[in-house]
């Protein structure tokens, strides 16, 4: 009977464990507005987001610091741009895109701070940077 249990409850971890990815996005739906952190599709599954923070400069400017890990294989070269929201939901900046490793099977920690002080909320968007070019 204890050996039974014991792979019930392996087996409602293996479910759990797969239910926490990425949520794929639907058709039209506006991510960015929405999430914290959105990562493209060709990598949701190796690369996670984890946890964020959110602070704020002497004078004002919200300052973020995002922590993302990997379960690739390799290091994996990344491009993250932060877009920062004002109390509307417009946007009223958005850095420079820029490009970071992530470590194989490590964390990286994303910090960024916005030049304005109108921002609320942000968003940092995660693609895989592109090695070779498409013809």
């Amino acid at each position: 009977m204890h050996f039974r249990l014991m792979i019930l409850m392996a087996m409602v971890a293996l479910v759990a464990a797969c239910n926490y990815r990425n949520e794929p996005a639907i058709e039209d739906e506006d991510l960015e507005g929405k999430h914290a952190v959105v990562i493209h599709e060709s990598i949701d599954h190796t690369v996670k987001y984890v946890k964020h923070a959110v602070g704020y400069t002497d004078d004002g400017r919200m300052r973020i610091q995002v922590v993302l890990s990997s379960k690739a294989g390799k290091d994996r070269a990344l491009i993250l741009t932060t877009q920062w929201f004002d109390g509307g939901g417009a946007v009223v900046e958005q850095s420079t895109p820029r490009p970071m490793v992530i470590p194989t099977g490590g964390t990286l920690v994303f910090e960024d701070t916005a030049f304005t002080t109108q921002a609320v909320y942000f968003n940092v968007q995660v693609r895989p940077s592109e090695t070779s070019r498409k013809s």
